[in-house]
Formats: C-alpha cells, sequence, structure tokens
C-alpha cells in the first residue's frame, strides 16, 4: 500500500496506523518524504507561501510540496513497529 502525502494532516497518523494494520505477517510498508534537510525545503521557504509548518504552495506547478523533520516522521509511527529510515541527501 502506498500513500502520498501532501500535508500534514491529523488525521495523517490514524491513516498510517490503519495501513499497518492492514499488513499481513511480515508485509512491508513503504513511505517516501521529503526531509527538511533537503537543500530545496531553504529554497521554497524563501520564495513560496507557506500553508502550514513545513508545507509550501509552488505557485508555477500549482502544487503543494511537505517537507518532515525525523520526529515528525517518528511521530507518525506507533513504538512497536520497527522502522528502517534511509536518508538521500
Amino acid at each position: 500500500m502506498g500513500l502520498k502525502l501532501y500535508e500534514k494532516n491529523p488525521k495523517l497518523k490514524k491513516v498510517i496506523e490503519n495501513a499497518l494494520e492492514g499488513l499481513v505477517s511480515g508485509g512491508i510498508f513503504y513511505m517516501g518524504v521529503f526531509s527538511t534537510e533537503d537543500p530545496q525545503y531553504k529554497k521554497l521557504a524563501k520564495t513560496c507561501s507557506e500553508v502550514e509548518r513545513d508545507t509550501f504552495f509552488i505557485q508555477e506547478r500549482k502544487a503543494i510540496k511537505t517537507f518532515f523533520t525525523m520526529e515528525d516522521l517518528l511521530d507518525l509511527f506507533d513504538k512497536r513497529y520497527e522502522l528502517y529510515v534511509k536518508s538521500k541527501i
């Protein structure tokens, strides 16, 4: 199951919990997000409207892009799950 994350919605944690509960034993849940450590974060923070914390509206593409801190990401998951985090910055 894959989710596209466009905003930090209060319901996001519940959506992730439901997805994880639906996994078969040994199943894998994959989630890709943008980090606040990404060089594009600073650029967008200077040039785009921030619609909520760490979320920017990119006018020329009519798109919203959300960035997560590691703390934000870890807060989305129950501690009973084993997480593997890989960064490509």
